[in-house]
């Protein structure tokens, strides 16, 4: 009945109409659908209203829930100790929650070989500084980069480069100065025999690297291409 959309922005729809919530009923709700479990109604009053002491916590859960049931009934469930998104709610960053459980398993299904990447490049919440949101930011974004590694490590075991590639890009527009997928990405061009794009990945990653901070590629990097007897820089002109 109700979808739940945190990455990219903050949305809410019945049967795929959108819902408009007040900004303190969306807190709320962000919150829950972090959880699968029902929440004790102290911890999220507390979480939620940290600045505040706890009678005048519980007081704005109370009224946050109360313009919330007018707006959205069935959203959320509540009982006398525990809040929870109600039984027919389904959120975004559940299902990439439940996906990378399953994708970062080493054997994972095969499905993943042809799997819409698009929800892992997406920014959790943008514009939000709550303190919970922040630490839930990194940890879902350390979770979709590591996920996106480990499919892509799957799909080159398996030789499908192509798929594994598309992983791999997709990490990479995630965080540009993250080296673990460029190792492995210029890990699928050599599987390939395509040594320039290797090679080209490689110049690419240092120029953003020295660029940005400062800083070379790992040893580590450069001896794949050493491995492989392809020059990661240009030959003098004799």
């Amino acid at each position: 009945m109700y979808q739940v959309g945190l990455f990219g922005s903050f949305d809410v729809t019945r049967d795929g109409v959108t819902v408009t919530i007040p900004s303190e009923s969306q807190r709320l709700v962000a919150f829950l659908a972090l959880h699968e479990s029902p929440i004790e109604r102290g911890y999220v009053a507390g979480r939620l209203w940290c600045d505040s002491d706890e009678e005048r916590a519980r007081a704005n859960l109370r009224s946050t829930l109360w313009r919330l049931r007018h707006r959205a009934p069935e959203l959320v469930v509540a009982d006398a100790t525990t809040l929870a998104l109600g039984p027919d709610v389904s959120a975004d960053v559940r299902d990439v929650q439940r996906r990378s459980s399953v994708l970062w398993e080493p054997d994972h299904p095969d499905e993943s070989t042809d799997l819409d990447y698009r929800p892992f490049a997406l920014q959790f919440l943008p514009g939000w500084y709550d303190d919970w949101v922040v630490v839930e930011r990194e940890r879902l974004h350390q979770l979709c980069l590591h996920c996106l590694e480990s499919i892509a490590a799957t799909l080159l075991r398996r030789g499908l480069f192509g798929a594994a590639i598309q992983a791999l890009l997709t990490s990479i527009s995630i965080d540009p100065l993250r080296e673990s997928p460029r190792r492995q990405l210029i890990a699928v061009h050599l599987a390939e025999g395509n040594h320039s794009e290797a090679v080209r990945q490689y110049r690419e990653f240092a120029q953003v690297l020295e660029r940005e901070l400062g800083l070379a590629p790992s040893p580590v990097m450069r001896s794949q291409l050493d491995e492989h007897g392809v020059a990661a820089t240009p030959s003098p002109i004799a």
